[in-house]
């Protein structure tokens, strides 16, 4: 597992939509509560998150969308990059925000003789610490009508030039809308917020593609990035990418999500690896699930659970399978002699 990320992060202007801020830090929404509680409570803003999709697509398009309806939905400005195809594919399927009834026990009243608790008067105008909700945002089985999203004038495409694209290019549009004084963190005139959405970012079907020119357009594309009110979703299948260059990519992004995808008979959807991790904030170091996480898709949702023995069945394991190693381990000392 590579280490956490150094990026110097630029001072954010008051009140950007979408924005979670605290004494150390500005986070903002992947869109599913469960995978911002793993990486402190959001993605840090500004910031590239990597979605390393292994031998499929299935899951890091449903990512996107989520991605993209917490963008809308909090009215940040998005830009969706891929093919025409994939971005078509991507807007008829935002999902629209989950509606639940309220439960019993948010709606009951305090018994009469259950006095409220009261704490010393001067902890009265102490910041409040709400208890963050774990329950969906949003509903995958429905989406959004085109229409309203078209409406909105939040929504741009890019799918390249004349129907091709290349990385040079793409740094240039996409540098383009980050120079607009909207976004301007440095000039401290930012007003909005840009959320870029980048689909197979590697793939033969950018001309001239090659792992030098991708490095080549995630420096420059992060280094311009990193002085703006913005924030991207980058996806990719690792598989499709030289090691070293797939090593270097993880270096120069902030948070790297890995999904290893499952045959489909196994019962998950595949096992999923939080490879780079956002850099900590705060006095106190975040703590980290030591463990990776299976994930399927459930009717409404992606679910997440950790994942703390084999799937391929540990259970049948013998323990005499161990046995040749006890002798070493007493000869180095490490286990007691009888």
């Amino acid at each position: 597992m590579l280490g956490s990320s150094t990026t110097h992060f630029p001072k954010l202007p008051p009140n950007l939509k979408g924005i979670k801020r605290t004494r150390t830090s500005n986070t903002t929404s992947l869109g599913i509560d469960c995978l911002d509680k793993l990486i402190e409570d959001g993605i840090p803003f500004p910031s590239i998150v990597l979605i390393d999709e292994r031998n499929s697509k299935k899951y890091s398009k449903m990512l996107a969308r989520l991605f993209v309806a917490e963008g809308f939905k909090t009215g940040q400005e998005l830009m969706v990059v891929g093919t025409k195809k994939d971005t078509d594919e991507l807007l008829e399927s935002v999902p629209v925000e989950m509606t639940a009834a309220p439960t019993s026990a948010s709606t009951s009243k305090p018994k009469l003789n259950e006095d409220p608790m009261k704490i010393a008067w001067r902890y009265n105008t102490a910041p409040q610490v709400a208890q963050m909700s774990m329950q969906e945002k949003f509903d995958l089985a429905k989406s959004l009508p085109k229409d309203t999203l078209d409406s909105s004038g939040l929504i741009q495409v890019y799918n390249g030039r004349n129907g091709q694209m290349n990385y040079d290019d793409l740094y240039s549009d996409l540098g383009k809308a980050l120079k607009d004084q909207r976004f301007d963190v440095l000039s401290n005139s930012a007003t909005s917020v840009l959320r870029f959405c980048v689909q197979d970012l590697a793939t033969p079907l950018i001309s001239g593609y090659s792992g030098d020119s991708l490095l080549a357009f995630l420096v420059r594309f992060k280094s311009r990035l990193m002085t703006c009110s913005a924030v991207a979703m980058v996806t990719l299948d690792g598989n499709l990418v030289d090691p070293e260059c797939l090593k270097t990519i993880y270096s120069l992004v902030d948070t790297v999500f890995v999904f290893h995808s499952n045959v489909a008979d196994s019962g998950t959807g595949g096992r999923m690896e939080i490879a780079k991790y956002p850099r900590c904030y705060g006095l106190v170091p975040f703590k980290r699930e030591n463990c990776d996480f299976v994930y399927k898709t459930g009717r409404r949702t992606i679910e997440f659970r950790k994942l703390h023995l084999d799937p391929e069945g540990v259970d049948d394991a013998k323990v005499a399978d161990d046995e040749p190693i006890l002798p070493k381990l007493k000869e180095l000392g490490v286990l007691a002699t009888e």
